[in-house]
């Protein structure tokens, strides 16, 4: 008998025909398939798994399965050909049957033989590239990865809201978080001040800035501040009040209407106006150079609901009648100090009354000291002898503010004015500006202006406790100007505090050895300082230490150093502890997992054997050997991470596995290792995955009764079965000093080293691992009988 099948669809291969025909000797393939391809123009055949490549001269043997399948279009190009080739390989299900026959399958395992006939027949359409791992997933492929600080561009700063803290491990470059920015003028100089967030502090330090990917000292008149994230750290200048800056492009005509603008927030404290003369402001003179031209505007402000408008003012001016018997010395006036009259009345004791015309009374001054007030701040001084004060002598200082925002110059460049006011009651404020007067207009003046920011100032004096913070002040130059500026920096934390169970205390562990770091992500302990007390205080956020296996991870931590494994990491995204687990993990070759209700840990460190399993203590037909599939393997790997000797920008190397030069066919893969910043380390480290896909050929799986298990995960154990001939096992029967009963028979030829390994069980034992225990005895004496 002849089975047919018919893939009609090779994209699809559930639509299929199967047809019986009777074999007939000297039968052609292609007489048995020919009336089922009407109309094909091109198609495959294949006899028992086997493409056929002249389908009309090939003969049939009896039993033998046949599968057909169209090539997609009539261009016959190999790709098309070689999608009909994989449809055929789902198709071969008769495969089955030729090739248990032939190797007597069906005989050695029953029912299964078909499974595996049909998965050897799955076999011809594998695809090369596969990497074999331990206990831990494949590293993703960089292609995959999305991170902001690790990535083929320069690394820019995040600026949006809601992102996650970021936590360092041993050092990394960073450009960290943007805080706040604010752009401010000191009259033709501009600035740009931002404040940059590394992350949860307390790190150890912050090196090598870069601007631009530039040292920070190549740049002239850049100010740098840092903080290292204690928590009683003080404010960053120019950051300890927080700006928040609203970009405009109005336009001021000579046409003195007023332009409005709201600000963004109900908690303004204080204001600030700038102003911009893109074209600089200049009259052209018939010399050829350049005269003075001017500008008249006028600002204002008032509560959102209001209408009561008070001016920016460009400077005050005070008139002061002075006392016969000492002198009055005005030091400033507040631009919000409104036009009046103050009197500084003599009452006694070096006190002196302070009662403005439209303030009211303030507080007292005193002689010899500096007095401020919020509106105006004087000295007063007294002349010695005969004149001294006497009860009612008095000083009257008559302030007027200018109202008008009067600016003049002769210049040709861009430059900027800003105009500030400040201690105002928290609320929303609106801002206008308009134009009363230009010097000129024609073509020989320049007096353009624009109202190009206004920035919105709450005064909070926030000093961030327990965040790394760098504050930049930046002055435009011709070296730096424009957009921003790509800032970044190295941060290092050196240390973790871990809970030895041992010594009943906390100390310091390396933050870079992978084992500590995973235990840190899991307990997060963090010393700090109580304020109020003045004491250093541990503080944990994570899991208590009473549920974390110290044992465990000091064994871990003990083998990453013997191996120099390092983790060098910036966690700064978002997700679940057991996904961030698997970076240190990937890199320290180990893996965290739970013992009850305890965290623990394995790694690939080398040990001894805990446990034998036999056909003793091996449930009957539990046992299974699954073999890997070695073809398809990967032979080389490219290995992604950020370098340190080249500014921890992405690089990528290839590693080649001991086999390479004798493949035909070069299987590679690509994993990114994130926490590894050597070549060295990321050559070992894809030199270590080539070995497990070298060695890692085949899994067993069998059953045993709980009473006889005693190993757990990642121990060493023994196996010896019948099916695979490894040894002969069983249980003992009787046993002497000298002499051990089995309860098989089994035969010992002379010439040959046989070793028997014994299990014992030791009931009084407390934990798994001491319950059982081998002992391995050589035989000695085999003679010829």
């Amino acid at each position: 008998m002849i089975t047919i099948t018919v893939l009609r669809n090779p994209f699809n291969h559930t639509d299929k025909e199967i047809h019986s025909c009777e074999y007939i000797a000297g039968k052609t393939a292609y007489e048995y398939v020919q009336p089922y391809i009407m109309g094909l123009d091109e198609f495959v055949v294949s006899i028992g798994g086997n493409v056929v490549d002249n389908v009309k001269e090939q003969h049939v043997n009896d039993e033998d399965w046949i599968a057909v399948c169209p090539v997609v279009g009539k261009s016959g190009k190999a790709w098309f050909r070689a999608i009909a080739m994989i449809a055929l390989s789902v198709a071969v299900n008769g495969w089955s049957n030729s090739w248990a026959t032939k190797w007597g399958a069906k005989e050695i395992f029953g029912s299964t033989a078909n499974f595996w006939a049909h998965m050897a027949a799955g076999a011809v359409s594998a695809i090369g590239g596969t990497l074999i791992n331990h206990w831990f997933p494949a590293a993703k492929a960089d292609r995959y990865e999305i991170n902001p600080s690790y990535n083929w561009s320069n690394a820019q700063p995040l600026t949006d809201q809601g992102n996650a803290l970021a936590v360092t491990y041993g050092t990394m470059r960073t450009s960290g978080q943007v805080l706040a920015q604010h752009v401010s003028n000191d009259g033709d100089n501009q600035y740009l001040n931002l404040l940059l967030c590394g992350g949860e502090g307390l790190i150890d330090s912050i090196s090598d800035i870069r601007i631009n990917d530039n040292p920070v000292s190549y740049y002239k008149d850049i100010d740098v501040e840092t903080r290292l994230g204690v928590n009683d750290q003080t404010s960053i200048a120019n950051f300890n009040d927080t700006y928040i800056d609203q970009a405009l492009a109005y336009e001021i005509n000579n046409d003195n209407k007023w332009i409005t603008q709201q600000t963004d927030g109900n908690a303004v404290e204080g204001l600030e106006v700038t102003l911009e003369f893109p074209y600089g402001l200049y009259y052209a003179k018939d010399s050829g150079g350049l005269g003075n031209a001017s500008v008249t505007l006028q600002a204002q402000y008032n509560k959102v609901g209001d209408d009561n408008w008070r001016n920016f003012t460009d400077g005050m001016s005070w008139a002061v009648t002075q006392n016969s018997n000492g002198y009055l010395k005005m030091i400033s006036v507040n631009s919000v100090a409104p036009k009046e009259t103050w009197t500084i009345t003599y009452g006694d004791h070096g006190n002196f009354i302070v009662s403005g015309s439209v303030s009211g009374v303030k507080p007292n001054a005193k002689i010899y000291n500096k007095y401020n007030n919020g509106l105006i701040a004087f000295n007063i001084m007294e002349y010695w002898g005969e004149n001294r004060f006497v009860h009612g002598d008095t000083f009257t200082i008559n302030v007027t503010p200018d109202i008008n925002l009067q600016i003049a110059a002769a210049k040709n460049t861009s430059f900027f004015r800003t105009y500030r006011v400040d201690s105002l009651p928290a609320a929303q404020y609106e801002v206008r500006v308009k134009c009363s007067a230009k010097s000129g207009t024609n073509n020989r003046y320049s007096t353009r202006v624009f109202w190009t920011q206004m920035s919105n100032i709450i005064y909070d004096d926030f000093a961030r406790p327990g965040k790394v913070l760098i504050g930049i002040k930046a002055l435009a130059t011709n070296q730096l100007s424009g957009g921003m500026p790509n800032i970044t920096w190295l941060q290092t934390r050196n240390k973790v505090w871990v809970w030895n169970a041992d010594s009943g205390q906390y100390e310091q562990k390396s933050a870079t050895n992978p084992a500590w770091a995973a235990y840190d992500m899991i307990h997060r302990c963090r010393q700090i300082k109580n304020i109020h007390t003045g004491n250093l205080e541990f503080i944990v956020k994570g899991t208590p230490a009473s549920r974390a296996v110290y044992q465990d991870f000091a064994r871990w931590a003990a083998f990453c150093d013997s191996r120099n494994l390092t983790f060098n990491y910036i966690f700064n995204t978002a997700t679940d502890l057991w996904t961030s687990l698997q970076k240190p993990e990937g890199v320290g070759r180990g893996k965290v997992i739970m013992r009850g209700t305890r965290y623990g840990c394995v790694c690939d460190a080398p040990g001894e054997p805990v446990q034998l399993f036999t056909v003793g203590n091996i449930l009957t037909d539990k046992f299974q050997e699954t073999f890997v599939g070695l073809k398809d393997r990967a032979n080389a790997i490219e290995v992604t991470f950020a370098n340190k000797d080249k500014a921890y920008q992405k690089e990528v190397i290839t590693a080649y596995a001991d086999d390479y030069d004798n493949t035909t066919e070069p299987n590679i893969t690509q994993i990114t290792l994130d926490g590894v910043t050597s070549v060295e380390q990321a050559y070992r480290e894809a030199k270590y995955r080539l070995r497990l896909n070298q060695y890692l050929q085949r899994t067993v799986e069998h059953s045993a009764d709980i009473d006889a298990i005693a190993c757990q995960i990642n121990d060493v154990v023994l196996l010896a079965h019948d099916v695979p001939q490894w040894g002969y096992s069983g249980r003992l029967l009787a046993a002497t000093a000298t002499t051990l009963q089995l309860d098989r028979e089994v035969t010992l030829r002379p010439g040959k080293s046989y070793t028997v390994a014994l299990q014992i069980t030791n009931p009084s034992a407390t934990t798994p691992q001491e319950a059982q225990s081998i002992v391995t005895v050589g035989v000695q004496g085999v003679v010829q009988e």
